[in-house]
């Protein structure tokens, strides 16, 4: 598949595009919408996701990933550069279906019927998982990028 886009950034495209897809598919299977989600993977609630909190939401949906993964993910995902996942990164990652669930959400408010399926965000529990931060991984050098576009996420290459 790499092979057949020769601009990196349109792979770069169709993975992020994979890979949202997948993590809304599970997180609706869960009951949980985009802004939910944030919030139930935050687990030290200091409002950001670390790369350790964002692998262990990725294994809690079955999504299987290589710490590097993560890392390459979220160097993606962060705007600031501090290798930490705001809430705005996150919308602004999942901006395509984040649009979709505020509608669902919106709707669902306007549903008596809705609040009693809402899952209930605190008693939700994700496992946590440590892996090594950006800060104390260096960042890849070229020779490591070109050969993990060869294998890239899922698999997939």
């Amino acid at each position: 598949l790499s092979q057949v886009f020769t601009v990196p950034s349109e792979f770069a495209m169709i993975k992020r595009g994979a890979l949202v897809s997948a993590m809304h598919r599970r997180l609706r299977a869960r009951g949980l919408y985009v802004q939910d989600a944030f919030r139930v993977f935050d687990h030290d609630g200091n409002g950001v996701l670390s790369c350790s909190e964002f692998f262990s939401a990725c294994r809690w949906l079955g999504l299987k990933m290589l710490p590097a993964d993560v890392h390459e993910i979220v160097r993606q995902i962060d705007e600031d550069g501090d290798g930490l996942i705001s809430p705005e990164d996150w919308l602004a990652w999942m901006k395509d279906v984040a649009e979709e669930d505020a509608a669902a959400a919106a709707a669902a408010d306007s549903d008596p019927r809705a609040s009693e399926a809402a899952p209930d965000l605190g008693a939700i529990s994700v496992a946590q998982s440590q892996i090594e931060e950006l800060g104390e991984v260096p960042a890849p050098r070229e020779s490591d990028r070109s050969s993990r576009k060869k294998k890239g996420w899922f698999g997939f290459g």
